[in-house]
């Protein structure tokens, strides 16, 4: 008894009085393909058919009933680590991140609040209705003649 007492108090815990496990080596990592720069031996030769067949898909609208969207952090990931540019830094990757941050993600959240918002009938009309009764009040009025519109008009001579 004196025995089990002594090894579950001692300082030495139960895994330490065990021989220790032999280690078995890690598999080395391999280099990354995916988000690797082009390099001279990757480039393709000339196909006039490759060609056309990417532009030809480049082109041609994704089937949108069927076809799951990329979410935000998809495409700030390929903004920033695709291979259409052959670096990853420069003006050509900058221009493309600035694009996917401005423009790309603001438009699609923009734009899929809008689908949020008329997926479902009783969405819409309690949004409709809330919009339409937020709109006759005093202070919402006041508030689009005297601190949104004069803003608005601010930020276009400012920006045109």
């Amino acid at each position: 008894m004196t025995d089990i007492l002594t090894k579950r108090n001692s300082e030495l815990g139960s895994s330490e009085l065990q021989p220790p496990r032999p280690r078995r080596p890690s598999p080395r990592p391999r280099p990354e393909t995916l988000h690797s720069e082009i390099t001279e031996s990757d480039k393709p030769k000339f196909d006039l058919s490759a060609l056309a067949e990417r532009a030809r898909a480049f082109w041609t609208p994704p089937a949108l009933l069927t076809e799951r969207r990329s979410a935000a952090e998809q495409m700030r990931a390929y903004a920033r680590r695709a291979r259409y540019t052959p670096h990853l830094s420069g003006p050509r990757r900058a221009l493309g991140i600035a694009w996917c941050d401005g423009v790309a993600v603001p438009y699609t959240a923009w734009s899929r609040t809008k689908e949020w918002a008329v997926e479902r009938p009783a969405r819409y009309l309690t949004i409709a209705g809330t919009v339409k009764a937020l709109s006759e009040l005093p202070p919402v009025e006041w508030a689009v003649d005297n601190v949104i519109k004069p803003g608005a008009d601010f930020a276009l001579w400012l920006f045109l």
